[in-house]
């Protein structure tokens, strides 16, 4: 879930599935997720949603993702949902 359906604020359907999508492929490349709840109390969602990316990569280095990943993921994990790539984009 990603900070707007969190905080129960106006949103956007393809910001949000963009959001869901990145969090889906995370997945598959780690086997893993991404953070453990989609709340503001788990540190690895804060950093996230927080914007602080480098210290989310930081949190999930022991994965090895290759650069063109880590920038595709920033933008689809943008905090601000205006920011997210579109599909097109993708």
């Amino acid at each position: 879930m990603p900070p707007e359906t969190v905080s129960n604020t106006i949103y956007s359907g393809e910001a949000v599935d963009l959001f869901s999508a990145s969090v889906i492929l995370f997945i598959i490349l780690s086997g893993g997720p991404p953070f453990r709840a989609p709340k503001f109390d788990d540190s690895h969602y804060k950093t996230l949603v927080s914007g602080n990316f480098t210290g989310f990569w930081k949190l999930h280095e022991h994965f090895k993702f290759s650069d063109s990943f880590k920038d595709l993921m920033v933008t689809m994990y943008s905090p601000s949902p205006s920011l997210r790539m579109s599909i097109p984009e993708i």
